[in-house]
């Protein structure tokens, strides 16, 4: 984990998978409306996915039937250790 609060942490998570949700969009829009494959985010938007800020592993990118989700997995876990009903640290864009 990076060296600052726990609720600081989960802010950095949120505003990483809302960052690169943004991301994504931009590089759809260039592909006329086709979501990109996780594999063709790196190296077209960034030179590796951004992080988790609790482990430092890669942010998740899952393809939904209409959309997609940006899940930062380790936040979620420790969210979900301090609050039973805590939803997913994520970014879903549904379509």
């Amino acid at each position: 984990m990076l060296n600052v609060a726990p609720k600081e942490a989960l802010l950095i998570a949120r505003l990483r998978c809302a960052e690169l949700a943004l991301q994504i969009e931009r590089l759809r829009l260039r592909h006329n409306g086709r979501l990109p494959r996780a594999d063709e985010l790196v190296p077209a938007i960034y030179p590796e996915l951004p992080r988790d800020p609790f482990d430092n592993s890669p942010l998740q990118y899952e393809l939904l039937p209409k959309g997609y989700r940006i899940l930062a997995p380790a936040a979620t876990t420790h969210e979900r250790r301090t609050r039973t009903n805590a939803p997913p640290v994520a970014f879903t864009v549904l379509r």
